[in-house]
């Protein structure tokens, strides 16, 4: 496995050590295939050496004593099994397909599902909702003179605001094909609501698709 050092990330130490070189980024190659990554480092103790005065073979020393090689050989022969795979057959072969690695579908696919779910949490617009109101303490007490006790303050505080449902249909303009000109009004469903409906059913079919262990551990 070939190691090249991309960059040195330091942090201001005190007790007269400054620039300390406290995170390496890194990319590791085996057989043309490269994957990359980064290494944290430990404060210095007894011995420091000046950013300026260390070596590449030094800092690979390093990154090497705490670098988890098995893992990152693991990454390298996941791509490598996906690009065999995908070198089978010719890019205009009608059994060309791209085999996504494992990991990057997870991660693909939790991002697309908390998208999905954010999205069918907003207001379906068609449909508006109501005004919610609730009795909360305001912070203020008083003395009930029966119970001998001091109580909260309640008062009527709205918890969510109403938002009023768009009209179906919308009346937009109508032109002459060959002036240009404005000939009358024609009545349409309302555009906002219409796009509203095809994310929304955009978004249910992510969520439909989406494996039940991503459900699970996405909060």
């Amino acid at each position: 496995m070939e190691l090249t050092i991309n960059k040195l990330d330091t942090h201001m130490f005190t007790d007269g050590m400054s620039n300390v070189v406290n995170n390496v980024h890194w990319t590791a190659t085996v057989d043309d295939i490269s994957v990359t990554g980064s290494t944290r480092l430990n404060p210095p103790k007894k011995t420091f050496q000046p950013l300026d005065e260390l070596s590449e073979a030094t800092v690979k020393s390093w990154v090497m004593g705490r670098l988890d090689v098995a893992r990152v050989q693991k990454q390298i022969t996941s791509i490598k099994e996906a690009e065999e795979k995908t070198s089978l057959l010719p890019p205009w072969s009608e059994g060309f397909a791209y085999a996504e690695p494992e990991n990057i579908t997870v991660k693909r696919q939790t991002y697309e599902y908390k998208e999905a779910v954010a999205r069918l949490s907003q207001v379906v617009l068609s449909v508006g909702r109501p005004e919610l109101t609730e009795m909360l303490p305001t912070g203020e007490q008083v003395y009930n003179e029966e119970t001998m006790e001091m109580e909260d303050v309640l008062a009527e505080t709205v918890t969510q605001t109403l938002i009023e449902p768009l009209e179906a249909t919308v009346e937009q303009d109508t032109y002459d094909e060959e002036t240009g000109e404005v000939t009358g009004t024609e009545t349409v469903p309302n555009p906002l609501i219409v796009t509203d409906k095809q994310e929304r059913a955009a978004a249910q079919a992510v969520v439909d698709a989406t494996p039940e262990p991503i459900k699970e551990v996405t909060p």
